[in-house]
């Protein structure tokens, strides 16, 4: 039966539709917001897409972070994409959900709303506008979907705390030259303190959600991360860095798990641990570059995406231009892939790798081998785990399907009786 206070809209925008049923997921706003008047909806600038927008990302949250569902992250998304709710609202793309529209209320709608709020109180407006009963359901279903996303965004800072540590691995062998040259002037690198300001700002809205706590995060989610508590877990967060890093050698042929577990074994166990652990990462760098493209590819990868080549190529004794190891570890980054935009991330991988590089090559010929020489070293093998965990994990994820696959058939050993091009492609 037609709900009488949601009459279907007859707006010529086209790129507008209708909830013609209440909203499918678990949001307790999106359920208050459809149950308004839509004149109401249309005085307070809440577009049905904006509430389907909102059911779809609590309801997504939702699922990810509970925890009397699957264990395992990849089952839970898989339960929640799959999901009635879910599917309903992909079906709505292009019309609902789509970024367009979404632009166009926040470019637009957002500030009309903003402006009729000019020299009022909102919180007292809205109650008149909408009566105090209806304002209290609209306050406190806010506030439980807020609860929601809350966990979601601690949750994911937790998540990220070795990828950022990663990255301070990763900037540690470049000046500030170089970081200025990829982030621009005043950057130094302090990607931990990002999350710990991040947190800072979920900790102000769980103050207004969830003044007594977040009740469905866990016991390490519940409190706020500081500057001095990350510190004190950097051992923990690098242990976490090593054991991504052991998964992704695990995948790779036998001799770059071997090059990196000599150059470890060196540092605990040898008495000439700064020589011998830094020839066993250059020689693990240069093969990694080595087995990724061939020198032809990474050349022409080059004339495709620069038009400086400066610090890209070099000519030998004989004329022949060869790519630096920059080029190589920038086109290993990029994934061999047609640059769209540069990427900073890319970009500080491959400059921090060719600089851990230029570094263990001096200390390959170390004769004292002293503390500080070591812990150098110690520096630089975090900044090429740091490359691997960032390179792999996160800069591939953009590489589509079937060139990822050829790339990563290159560093695996191949299957008995499998024949690999330079391609990529396997020969049966």
């Amino acid at each position: 039966m037609p709900d009488p206070d949601n009459p279907p809209s007859h707006d010529p925008a086209p790129a507008e539709f209708v909830l013609v049923d209440p909203p499918y997921g678990t949001s307790r706003l999106a359920a208050e917001l459809y149950a308004l008047p839509r004149n109401l909806r249309r005085t307070l600038r809440v577009p049905d897409h904006l509430i389907a927008v909102i059911d779809a990302l609590v309801t997504v949250v939702d699922g990810l972070t509970d925890d009397t569902g699957p264990a395992n992250m990849n089952d839970r998304a898989e339960k929640v994409f799959e999901g009635e709710p879910l599917t309903k609202y992909l079906a709505m793309v292009p019309g609902g959900l789509a970024a367009e529209p979404l632009e166009t209320y926040l470019s637009q709608e957002i500030p009309r709303a903003i402006r009729m709020f000019d020299g009022k109180d909102p919180r007292g407006f809205t109650s008149r506008l909408l009566g105090a009963a209806r304002y209290h359901r609209l306050e406190q279903a806010l506030k439980k979907d807020l609860e929601v996303v809350l966990v979601g965004a601690r949750r994911v800072s937790r998540w990220t705390l070795p990828f950022a540590l990663a990255l301070e691995d990763i900037c540690e062998p470049l000046g500030q030259g170089a970081m200025t040259e990829i982030f621009g002037g005043g950057w130094d690198g302090g990607f931990l303190d990002l999350i710990v300001e991040g947190d800072r700002l979920i900790e102000k809205a769980v103050g207004w959600a969830a003044p007594g706590e977040l009740i469905r995060a866990r016991p390490e989610e519940r409190e706020p991360l500081t500057a001095d508590a990350l510190r004190a877990m950097t051992d923990e967060i690098r242990d976490v860095i090593a054991g991504q890093t052991s998964e992704i050698l695990n995948d790779l042929k036998d001799t770059f798990r071997r090059k990196m577990q000599g150059a470890r074994d060196a540092l605990a166990f040898s008495s000439d641990a700064v020589s011998q652990a830094s020839s066993s990462l250059i020689e693990f760098i240069d093969r990694l570059l080595r087995d990724a493209f061939s020198d032809d590819e990474v050349l022409a990868w080059l004339d495709e995406n620069f038009e400086s080549k400066k610090d890209l190529v070099f000519s030998r004794r004989d004329g022949i231009v060869r790519p630096t190891k920059r080029a190589q570890a920038l086109c290993l980054a990029y994934g061999r892939t047609k640059i769209e935009q540069r990427n900073a991330l890319n970009e500080l991988a491959a400059s921090s790798l060719v600089a851990a590089r230029a570094r263990l090559q001096q200390l390959k010929h170390a004769d004292d081998g002293t503390p500080e020489e070591r812990e150098q070293v110690v520096m630089a093998l975090a900044a090429v785990e740091g490359f691997l965990m960032i390179v792999v994990r996160l800069s591939w994820a953009s590489v589509p399907k079937d060139r990822l696959q050829a790339l990563q058939m290159r560093f695996r050993p191949p299957a008995p009786g499998e024949v690999v091009t330079e391609s990529g492609d396997e020969v049966a």
